[in-house]
């Protein structure tokens, strides 16, 4: 892998309303606080975002001051290239050690190279496994 550290993601849970994923995202923009990954999902009425800030606390103080609840959790951030089976590759090794992966989601660039945001039982192990 090209490269792998540990980071935090916000997870966000709101109520599904017209714009207010776009409030969050505007309200980071304002405060020029870059968003390295982030996903989504529905479930029911509620909608469920995690973020990868670039400066995690001031992403913090942003949300607080919008009144938005939220939850910290660590992941791993891993550099990967952006081709066909890179994402199969990374978790078929992390599998290999015997680690179980909670979450994994991945996004990429134009620059041929992808990040893939994953949260492990072990990411101990996994950081001195994939380490160069």
């Amino acid at each position: 892998m090209a490269g792998i550290r540990n980071g935090k993601e916000l997870l966000v849970t709101m109520k599904n309303s017209l714009g207010a994923g776009a409030a969050i995202f505007k309200a980071l923009q304002k405060e020029e606080i870059n968003v390295i990954a982030s996903s989504g999902f529905q479930h029911g009425d509620e909608v469920h975002v995690s973020i990868v800030p670039d400066n995690f606390e001031a992403a913090k103080a942003v949300l607080d001051g919008q009144g938005v609840e939220y939850a910290e959790q660590n992941v791993l951030l891993v550099e990967m290239p952006n081709q066909a089976g890179a994402f199969a590759t990374l978790l078929q090794q992390i599998a290999e050690l015997d680690v179980n992966i909670f979450s994994a989601y991945a996004t990429t660039t134009v620059k041929l190279s992808a990040l893939a945001v994953l949260t492990t039982d072990n990411d101990a192990k996994v950081v001195e496994a994939l380490s160069d």
